[in-house]
């Protein structure tokens, strides 16, 4: 029995029944479009073949491929990068990641808060948090409460347009209750929950920018609250988000470098320090240490051990 024409072509494909001899594709699309010359014959490319090819098989294309995350290379269905092949499908090649990271389809990246950079919404650590234009953030109708995302509250108003409502763990206050926070003040809404008392007004960090650690301060330049996200702070600040102040902004909290150091005994009428040579050469009450100064390079008289 002489062999069909037609299994000399790979699996799927179809032969060219008439003048189908070649030795390159172009003799054989030269015919019919569509057709490769494999085994000295032309065989079709495999176009109506979509999705038919198993794993490791012949193919053109990689839309052939039948199995999920394949791709056609070096004319053979073989799984996509970072994918391994398990005997039945392509699954993704698991990496063990630090504990500061997070897997992502077989990779690994940073895990990171509210407001800092990422690509992925998996790296959003906190609950709620979505990856949106490059930051974690929460979903609209949400707002970050420093620890998660929580809905927005927006069916209670104030009567003044500019004022806004208190909201204590995703609840409106009812001041009849309790007492308003300082900045708000108790008005009655008959179109809120059937008529309640709510407070109104503004939260006092909206105006005043407060640190996480009550013992910092903020950063001020010229005034005004210096934006970290555009500047760097100063030495002995550090930069963290407020939420609350103006709308949310990244500020600078720490004490500033010059707090550490004592005071400094300066000749008569310059800015320049008196220089001291021993220890007990600083007679002033006010400045008995004599130091050496890492700022100006020789001792000084210092009214504590650092200048």
């Amino acid at each position: 029995k002489i062999p069909s024409i037609n299994a000399q072509c790979p699996s799927g494909s179809v032969a060219l029944l008439h003048n189908s001899e070649c030795v390159t594709n172009v003799q054989c699309q030269n015919q019919a479009p569509g057709y490769i010359c494999y085994n000295g014959v032309c065989c079709s490319d495999g176009t109506d073949t979509i999705s038919t090819v198993p794993y490791n098989g012949y193919c053109t294309m990689n839309n052939q491929c039948r199995v999920e995350h394949t791709q056609c290379l070096n004319n053979h269905c073989v799984c996509d990068n970072e994918y391994a092949y398990s005997g039945q499908a392509c699954v993704p090649v698991i990496k063990n990641c630090a504990s500061n990271e997070v897997n992502v389809r077989g990779s690994c990246y940073r895990k990171v808060s509210y407001g800092f950079q990422c690509e992925h919404t998996e790296q959003c650590t906190y609950e709620g948090g979505i990856c949106n234009d490059g930051l974690c953030r929460c979903a609209n109708g949400f707002l970050f409460d420093n620890t998660k995302c929580l809905p927005q509250v927006t069916t209670a108003t104030c009567r003044q347009s500019n004022a806004k409502v208190e909201i204590t763990n995703g609840v409106v206050k009812n001041c009849y209750n309790e007492p308003c926070a300082v900045g708000y003040f108790c008005e009655f809404n008959a179109n809120f929950n059937n008529g309640q008392y709510i407070c109104c007004g503004s939260d006092a960090n909206d105006i005043y920018a407060t640190c996480r650690q009550s013992n910092a301060k903020v950063e001020i330049t010229n005034g005004v609250v210096k934006n970290c996200y555009n500047e760097p702070c100063a030495v002995g600040y550090f930069c963290e988000f407020n939420a609350n102040f103006n709308n949310g902004q990244y500020i600078c909290c720490g004490s500033d470098a010059n707090d550490i150091y004592g005071i400094i005994r300066m000749l008569p009428g310059t800015d320049k320090p008196l220089e001291c040579s021993t220890a007990n050469s600083c007679t002033y009450v006010n400045t008995p240490n004599c130091v050496m100064s890492p700022r100006y390079g020789y001792k000084v008289c210092c009214s504590t051990m650092i200048c």
